[in-house]
């Protein structure tokens, strides 16, 4: 089975989706599966330097009281899942593309797991700008990705293959907002349901329906 997984680094949803599509395929030990980590920039017009979070937060939510709304429900549900959240640390609302190139690396080598909790630290945890690329370059030594490679795709905002055929597919899909996973391109469901909910894909999957 293959399970395409479009999200995007600093979407908290994205890492809980990740978490629960997992906890779910878990419940199919026997299950044959391959998740592929699809690239989504739900903020492709972010300068690469970033921009102030609580001014992208205004700009997206409307007013105060609906951000401080939008993240409680934020952190009420990752903590739910015994992940540690410190929203409040987060200065800078990150431009992804370089991380997405990281994780295009980190898929091929098999460490896509590693690369993405170390994403979850360094932004959700310690509030760093994930669009920085040295802090890029330490998050790649620390998920161990090959030094060379890693710098190498750092260096530039040139075109990347895998994020293109991956932005390409998800305006075929017509896809809005993230997580959404596709099951053997014939399934999808959009957000980060409980576990119970991807059930039905997978068994649909399985029958090949």
């Amino acid at each position: 089975m293959q399970i395409d997984f479009y999200a995007d680094l600093i979407c908290p949803w994205c890492h809980l989706g990740w978490r629960r599509l997992h906890a779910a395929l878990a419940q199919r030990p026997q299950l044959s599966f391959v998740v592929h980590w699809k690239p989504y920039q739900l903020n492709p017009d972010v300068p690469v330097t970033g921009i102030d979070r609580q001014e992208y937060l205004l700009r997206k939510f409307g007013n105060a009281e609906r951000v401080r709304e939008v993240l409680h429900a934020v952190e009420s549900a990752l903590r739910s899942e015994g992940m540690d959240v410190n929203l409040h640390r987060i200065k800078t609302t990150s431009n992804t593309y370089l991380g997405h190139r990281l994780m295009m690396l980190a898929q091929e080598l098999g460490k896509t797991d590693t690369l993405l909790n170390e994403f979850f630290v360094a932004y959700f945890i310690q509030g760093q700008d994930i669009g920085d690329p040295h802090i890029l370059k330490a998050l790649a030594d620390k998920a161990g990705l090959p030094a060379a490679s890693a710098h190498e795709l750092l260096s530039s905002h040139a075109p990347h293959p895998g994020i293109q055929r991956s932005e390409q597919l998800a305006r075929q899909l017509n896809i809005r907002a993230v997580p959404y996973v596709l099951f053997d391109g014939k399934y999808s469901i959009a957000g980060a349901h409980d576990p119970v909910a991807f059930v039905p894909l997978i068994e649909l999957s399985q029958m090949g329906v």
